[in-house]
This record gives structure tokens, C-alpha cells and sequence, in this order.
């Protein structure tokens, strides 16, 4: 699905899906998406019988940042209802979820796949009586695995 072109594509055409199976997890609202980093660990290593004391690397383990979504609190329950399964520690609260980055006529260019996704965090921003900004919920993700279509 990636396209190369001469121009970059804005960040702010995408949609998220969270994997929930009902059409209104597609799209979902949100306004801003932190995308994770991808690491492999490195394994240094010195073979045992080496005269030198060089070392030698080869990759370990993929780790994996968490994926942060954001959107205006709207009075659906479907983000808070989510973490609390995983807070009771119910099973299938594992997911796949999609964010899918869109070019200018909204057709999908990229897309990443988180799997078995899951929320470790829930927050709200602060209430204020002083200001006017809308509240905002976020939902924080932790997941097994990350590949880009």
C-alpha cells in the first residue's frame, strides 16, 4: 500500500481502527495518535576461545514503545469500558488494532498493525474552571507485535 512520491503526506489524515468488530470503532474520533518506537536489542558477545577482546553484536529482542491515542471526550464509555476489562483482567481483551495513514483523496497510503493490543492507561485532561479547552481522553496501548502495509 505505500506509495512513493515526490511530496510528504500530512499527519493529519488518518483514521484508527480499534478492532472492536462494530463500525464505530472505525475512525473513532481521535485527533492525535503517538506512534511507538520499534527497537531491537543488541546482544554483545565475546566468544569464548577470541584472543581479542573485541566483541561481536547480533540482535536480540524487539521492543516495542506504547501506542497513545487521543480524542475530544465525547460521553461514550467505549475507551473507559475497554481498560476496565483489562484492569478485571477479563479474557479477549486482546486486539488488532489498525491506524491507517490517508492522502489527500482519503485513500489509504500506509498503515500499521498493532496485534493483540491491549490498554494500560487511562487519563483525562485536567478540569478547569478558569479555561475553556474541551476535555480530552486518552488511552494508552501496549501490544505483541508492529507491522507496517
Amino acid at each position: 500500500m505505500p506509495i512513493s512520491r515526490d511530496h510528504p503526506y500530512e499527519a493529519s489524515n488518518f483514521l484508527v481502527d480499534l478492532g472492536a468488530g462494530d463500525p464505530g470503532s472505525v475512525g473513532a474520533q481521535f485527533f492525535q495518535v503517538e506512534i511507538p518506537d520499534a527497537i531491537v536489542d543488541e546482544v554483545v558477545f565475546r566468544s569464548g576461545n577470541d584472543k581479542a577482546a573485541d566483541s561481536h553484536k547480533q540482535p536480540g529482542l524487539v521492543k516495542y514503545g506504547q501506542l497513545v491515542l487521543r480524542r475530544d471526550l465525547l460521553g461514550s464509555t467505549d475507551l473507559w469500558d475497554w481498560w476496565k476489562q483489562a484492569r478485571e483482567g477479563q479474557r479477549d481483551v486482546d486486539r488488532n488494532v489498525t491506524v491507517t495513514l490517508l492522502d489527500e483523496e482519503r485513500a489509504p497510503v500506509w498503515t500499521w498493525h498493532f496485534r493483540n493490543a491491549f490498554p494500560v492507561k487511562y487519563a483525562t485532561s485536567p478540569l478547569d474552571a478558569h479555561g475553556n479547552d474541551v476535555v480530552v481522553e486518552e488511552l494508552t496501548l501496549t501490544f505483541d507485535s508492529l507491522d507496517i502495509e
